[in-house]
């Protein structure tokens, strides 16, 4: 201790009090810390040994041996076991033992070298994680609430360090997790917006180009397919050609290598029916369609049959 304010008597009678509320985050955190000793155990071998811890009201660390860095897996992995165990809520038992008798026993572990007296104390959680300890902790497992892995870094070579929050602290992470999502899922929204009104922009010059060779022969059929168009530009590309061609016929599909979308167009001087005509074709590309007087769709499975069609549809005329 250290005297900040009046005079310290020998033989005076003093009162201690300690912070309630920061010793149980402490203790909280304590256990968290042999959990995940446990853990990494169980999930990247028993070759794993402390090599130093800091346990905190808000925060803990641990240092390990081990010869590389934890993958996004093994940490998940490390996580979820831990979680498991908080939710199962086991109880935190403390004892004494002989030390002769620990050093017989192999499911309780010991660190640092260091030398233990005739007795020791074991911190033992629901039989699974048993360790020489002196420190506090908590009273049950579940007390601990929740356990994220902030970092998982090098200190030294063959020395990993995890630093990890619990309870409040965890839950305070994943919601600033969530904004930092929410935040670049917004950014990336807008971005893709803008990408689509470029590309829309971009698709919609290679149409009135694409129109312009099309046209280029006077014919009163115009029928062209593609795997470069696709499906939902049928009509746009339909209207952009029936604006510049004053009479006739334009037959158009987009396709893939198992099937195709056509869109028909009759200009209204003609004395045919869209409807009836892609009825007629669409066995051709072995599908059905259907429509208007003006216009009609039709889908099929025979891309192939996009040339037959075309051959019957000009007979037709």
């Amino acid at each position: 201790g250290k005297v900040l304010q009046g005079t310290l008597l020998i033989g005076e009678p003093v009162e201690t009090k300690v912070d309630g509320k920061r010793r149980s985050l402490i203790r909280r955190n304590h256990t968290a810390t042999h959990l995940l000793h446990y853990a990494l155990t169980e999930v990247l071998g028993q070759h794993i040994r402390q090599a130093g811890s800091l346990v905190e009201e808000h925060r803990l660390r641990f240092d390990f041996n081990h010869h590389k860095a934890l993958t996004k897996e093994e940490i998940r992995l490390v996580e979820d076991l831990i979680n498991e165990k908080i939710f199962l809520d086991a109880k935190v038992q403390t004892y004494e033992l002989d030390y002769e008798e620990v050093k017989t026993k192999s499911d309780i572990k010991q660190f640092f070298g260091e030398k233990y007296g005739k007795t020791v104390r074991v911190v033992d959680i629901g039989n699974y994680s048993k360790e020489l300890c002196g420190g506090l902790h908590a009273e049950c497992v579940a007390s601990i609430g929740l356990f994220r892995v902030v970092k998982e870094t090098s200190i030294a070579s063959g020395v990993r360090r995890i630093e990890a929050l619990t309870g409040q602290d965890a839950i305070h992470l994943m919601y600033e997790k969530e904004k930092e999502l929410a935040k670049l899922q917004e950014e990336l929204e807008q971005e893709q917006k803008k990408h689509r009104e470029a590309l829309k922009k971009l698709r919609t010059l290679y149409l009135e180009k694409l129109a312009d060779t099309l046209l280029e022969k006077e014919e009163k059929l115009t029928a062209f397919a593609s795997s470069e168009l696709q499906a939902d530009e049928l009509v746009q590309l339909g209207q952009i050609l029936a604006a510049r061609k004053k009479s006739g016929v334009i037959f158009l599909g987009a396709k893939t290598s198992e099937k195709i979308q056509v869109h028909l167009r009759v200009s209204p001087d003609l004395d045919k029916s869209a409807v009836e005509l892609i009825k007629a074709i669409s066995p051709h590309i072995d599908g059905s369609g259907g429509g208007k007087k003006d216009s009609a769709m039709a889908g099929g499975k025979n891309p192939v049959g996009f040339d037959k069609a075309t051959l019957e549809l000009q007979r037709l005329l």
